[in-house]
């Protein structure tokens, strides 16, 4: 499907030609459609109906104010890489989910359920910081 949509040009990653820039995006005149309606629908619901005001801010931040707000020295958002398929996955993201696996097997203790749950906590708090700043 994404193949698809890139060589219809509904988006593609922005300066491709030149290897990209990660997490930025070319929309074409298909895409753009797509976007708008879709923001259009955001805003009826959110602006009109929950009476919600809109604020339009720049995504790209000055590493000052990431310095400034504590996350290039605390900041870690560790990724891992599945070798068979070339995937990248959060590390927090596996360990939390494989902590609430083990939390549903039938032979799991009441101390281990808490001590599971403080890992998760822990291992959460880094990266909350960041993404609700």
């Amino acid at each position: 499907m994404e193949d698809l949509l890139k060589r219809r040009f509904y988006y593609d990653q922005s300066f491709a030609i030149y290897g990209g820039v990660t997490g930025q995006f070319d929309f074409g005149p298909m895409g753009c459609a797509m976007k708008n309606n879709i923001l259009n629908l955001w805003r009826s619901h959110f602006i009109l109906e929950e009476q919600m005001l809109e604020v339009d801010c720049t995504i790209l931040t000055p590493e000052n104010v990431l310095k400034a707000s504590g996350h290039v020295d605390r900041f870690a958002d560790l990724m891992v890489k599945d070798l068979k398929n070339g995937e990248c996955f959060r590390l927090d993201h596996l360990i939390k989910a494989h902590l609430e696996k083990l939390m549903t097997e039938k032979n799991v203790t009441p101390q281990q359920i808490a001590e599971y749950e403080d890992i998760i906590v822990k291992v959460m708090k880094s990266t909350l910081t960041f993404e609700f700043l």
